[in-house]
């Protein structure tokens, strides 16, 4: 593997993550070598299963654009949603670093997505040549780092209905108005750890307050639901201040 070679591999992952990709804009260049190091780029609809739990660490997932929910199993195969991950984004990262075996989770695309899948040898040679990439690495561990205590903190402080207004504002924060809620209630239900009948309460509750918008079976966000979502979150805000 040459040198020119773990140039062009790096620049690409510097690429994707100075620049937020549109699924329309982005293209991957033909001419490049990536494909002579084992690298391939794909798109996913949505449901693909990008990474299986359990199955042998012998790659790393790239997303440019979309989001992924992780997937969680106990012994009994009763799965947990553990979160949604938002691109730019590597997946199979930490098994990689650490030398686990096996994937402890499953990586599920919620919509249509690009990502490369870039072989773990390679990944390894790249993040001890590069300095640019050993610091998107650092920042990424340590940005969902930060995400988790945030989420424990925020599992600890707020009521369920708080977490699930959270949880809109979040998904619909960077995109256009109306945004559609793609995940099942099911699995929503799932990520907050409340029983389904208790999140279509907790929905109608939000409807009633214009913080959501229930139309023919989906579930939207409107720019009007947007502001009055982020009202609320400002107001426990001020409240976790005031506890503190």
């Amino acid at each position: 593997m040459n040198k020119n070679s773990i140039n062009e591999f790096c620049e690409l992952i510097n690429s994707v993550f100075e620049y937020s990709f549109e699924p329309k804009n982005f293209t991957v260049n033909t001419n490049t070598n990536l494909s002579s190091l084992g690298i391939t780029y794909k798109i996913y609809p949505a449901c693909s299963i990008l990474i299986n739990n359990s199955a042998p660490v012998d790659k790393i997932i790239m997303i440019v654009q979309g989001s992924v929910q992780i997937h969680c199993y106990n012994a009994y195969g009763e799965k947990s949603i553990q979160g949604i991950m938002y691109a730019p984004d590597f997946f199979g990262l930490i098994e990689a670093l650490t030398d686990i075996s096996s994937y402890t989770s499953s990586v599920i695309t919620n919509e249509s997505l690009g990502a490369f899948s870039i072989p773990i040898s390679l990944f390894k040679i790249a993040l001890n040549d590069n300095l640019k990439l050993a610091n998107i690495v650092i920042q990424k561990i340590a940005e969902f780092s930060s995400l988790k205590m945030q989420e424990t903190v925020e599992e600890n402080l707020y009521k369920p209905i708080d977490l699930l207004i959270i949880y809109l504002y979040k998904q619909s924060k960077f995109f256009n108005f109306p945004y559609t809620i793609e995940m099942k209630r099911a699995d929503l239900a799932d990520l907050l750890h409340i029983e389904l009948r208790t999140l279509y309460r907790y929905l109608q509750t939000l409807q009633d307050s214009n913080m959501c918008t229930h139309r023919k079976g989906k579930l939207f966000i409107t720019k009007s639901n947007f502001i009055n979502l982020e009202e609320h979150i400002l107001t426990l805000d001020e409240i976790y201040t005031v506890r503190k």
